[in-house]
């Protein structure tokens, strides 16, 4: 059983399952989209 999860891990990564911690992000870091989260992203435009 531990081999078949090893070969899990190495296949498909660690965090297979989606067990991702919660992540801690601010509004002024600079991969949050502030223009996205005001309703008015150009990205989505386009």
């Amino acid at each position: 059983m531990d081999a078949m999860r090893k070969q899990l891990d190495v296949l498909m990564g660690a965090n297979r399952n989606g067990d991702v911690r919660k992540v801690n992000r601010k509004y002024y870091d600079r991969d949050v989209c502030r223009l996205y989260l005001s309703g008015l992203c150009p990205h989505e435009l386009f």
